[in-house]
């Protein structure tokens, strides 16, 4: 019941509310409610202007091999050390939590970050949580959507783009590169538009999409081994997905080896005869 003494008469109240039937029963379960007139207005407090707003979730949306983690990280390792991500404007530092549940923290994340000039001490890795509260459309927040990928007329020009903000104007879209030896950079302002990047893919020549990575490893392997980190590296350039990639090493034999002194895990094609 809506108790009587928070009612009022005053029709020059603001703060009257509707009266209820006399028969009403009026009860309220897990109901937030607030008065406009008691909020005071909060600008909006930027950690990269106009993408990425504190307090608030974004989500990064992509097809598989199109950079997420890389930029991701590009972003993370800019906030931690006190820079804007695409102008390298100085900023505050910000300490970063990221949740990784697919790539091994110390054999992917780690050399990515340093190679990112990230503070590490700034970076707290979520490798896994106990439990997660389901968020409502209250809860969530979601103010900015971002969205990687590159054109299929272009597979090698690759971008950033806001696709949506109701905090103010959309960014300009960003073009970014990753190169062969593990290193990302901006490359500037990009055109390309969302149709571009959710256009119809090629890849594989309608093959499985299992199929076209177990064929892609093979000739990633055929002139001699490879890291582990390299052939990432060179499947996300290329657009083939990690999580398939691993499934068709397995379909197809390849042997990993690990290096004693650096670390590194080394895929091999197995002998022919096996």
């Amino acid at each position: 019941m809506i108790p009587q003494q928070a009612m009022s008469n005053d029709p020059l109240s603001p703060h009257t509310p509707s009266p209820l039937p006399s028969d009403a029963d009026a009860t309220v379960t897990g109901t937030d409610i607030v008065y406009l007139a008691d909020l005071q207005p909060q600008p909006v407090e930027w950690l990269w202007q106009h993408r990425l707003a504190a307090g608030t979730l974004a989500m990064l949306s992509g097809e598989p091999g199109s950079g997420k983690t890389w930029v991701a990280l590009a972003i993370a390792a800019a906030l931690t050390r006190g820079r804007d991500p695409f102008t390298g404007e100085e900023l505050k530092p910000a300490t970063v939590l990221y949740a990784s549940a697919e790539h091994a923290a110390a054999q992917v994340i780690q050399p990515r970050f340093a190679g990112l000039h990230g503070d590490p001490a700034r970076l707290v890795i979520l490798r896994r949580a106990i439990s997660v509260r389901s968020m409502s459309s209250t809860d969530s927040a979601l103010r900015s959507e971002f969205l990687v990928g590159s054109s299929p007329d272009a597979p090698t020009q690759t971008a950033l783009l806001h696709v949506k903000s109701n905090l103010g104007p959309l960014a300009p879209p960003l073009d970014y590169r990753i190169g062969e030896a593990g290193n990302f950079h901006w490359t500037g302002l990009s055109n390309l538009t969302p149709e571009d990047l959710l256009a119809a893919r090629p890849t594989g020549a309608g093959l499985p999409k299992r199929k076209f990575a177990a064929q892609w490893l093979r000739d990633c392997l055929q002139p001699g081994s490879q890291t582990q980190g390299s052939i990432e590296i060179a499947a996300e350039r290329d657009g083939v997905c990690i999580a398939t990639l691993r499934r068709a090493k397995f379909d197809i034999g390849v042997r990993s080896s690990k290096d004693g002194k650096s670390g590194a895990w080394w895929w091999t094609l197995p002998p022919p005869e096996d």
